[in-house]
């Protein structure tokens, strides 16, 4: 008999699973055929499929979560703000954003400080 892997967007991590053991990824991680786990998305990076890898927030948006738990970073609703004051240049990086230094400011959900 020959063993088949999991679908993308599920997983098994027990050696000798039947199919009906492939579970499902949740909200917020993804998988590709085959995998024994599934990735959760990291800083600044959300997933709308379980089958494919995750997206970066928008400019001047960010997400907190550093790939620990997959119900944060499920759709782009996950995708905080950046406050008046403050920016995200980097969203595939950003874990929280940058306030604007001394003399600078920027407005809501800004990828930069203005002078």
């Amino acid at each position: 008999s020959i063993c088949t892997s999991c679908d993308a967007g599920k997983y098994s991590s027990s050696p000798g699973s039947a199919e009906e053991l492939c579970l499902d990824c949740d909200a917020g991680a993804f998988s590709e055929q085959g995998s024994a786990t599934c990735t959760i998305c990291s800083f600044g990076k959300y997933s709308t499929s379980t089958t494919s890898p995750c997206l970066t927030c928008p400019s001047g948006k960010y997400i907190t979560d550093d790939s620990t738990t997959a119900s944060l970073h499920a759709d782009l609703v996950a995708c905080v703000d950046c406050e008046a004051g403050k920016m995200a240049n980097d969203p595939a990086t950003a874990s929280s954003c940058i306030i604007c230094s001394a003399g600078r400011y920027s407005s809501a959900v800004s990828t930069s400080c203005t002078s």
